[in-house]
């Protein structure tokens, strides 16, 4: 019987492992997520992409870490938790200054950021998560990169950091008026007359 059972259980593992081969998800994600043949095993694979994402983040490989993250998002493009890691490590820790010293460069990681939490906004069972997101990044850049070359300059990057926490706040956000209130009054402190 023990032989019957441990074939029964390779033949398990075997399908379990062959699933993701034949239904692959898209490698666009949509607002369905994985089918619902393949949801069980979904969790699974997406847990298992981020733990490669956190692996290659710390070699110091960020396109590497980048492709594991979009490969998380592919099994589980509802969750607003993925793409808030994926839009934070490009918005902050990437475009960081102490990462990066061309400030051309810092606000090409930033723009990817904020593309990201654009992207998973559109997908997300929760949105106003992802509009905070983009508030956050644009405000810490206002805040603390003075160099960034932003249309308008730090004042521009904060009043578009207001615009964000604004759309959260219309999303549900429970704080996205006040931080948006925040945002505006460093903006109106940035501008000239300020």
């Amino acid at each position: 019987m023990s032989a019957v059972k441990r074939a029964l259980g390779w033949v398990i593992a075997l399908c379990c492992l062959a699933v993701p081969l034949f239904v692959a998800p898209s490698p666009h994600p949509d607002r369905s997520g994985p089918s619902a043949f393949v949801a069980p095993a979904a969790e699974l694979l997406t847990r298992i992409e981020w733990v490669r994402f956190e692996r290659e983040r710390r070699a110091g490989h960020p396109i590497e870490a980048i492709a594991r993250a979009r490969a998380a998002l592919t099994w589980s493009p509802r969750d607003p938790a993925g793409w808030d890691v994926l839009a934070t490590h490009l918005g902050l820790t990437l475009a960081s200054a102490e990462r990066e010293s061309d400030p051309d460069r810092r606000r090409a990681w930033l723009e990817a950021g904020l593309q990201i939490a654009r992207e998973g906004e559109s997908v997300v069972r929760e949105p106003m998560a992802l509009a905070w997101t983009t508030g956050l990044l644009l405000l810490v850049h206002g805040e603390t990169d003075p160099d960034l070359a932003w249309p308008g300059g730090t004042a521009g990057i904060l009043s578009a950091a207001s615009d964000a926490f604004e759309r959260a706040a219309s999303l549900g956000h429970p704080d996205g008026e006040a931080a948006a209130s925040y945002a505006r009054a460093l903006a109106r402190l940035e501008t000239p007359e300020g």
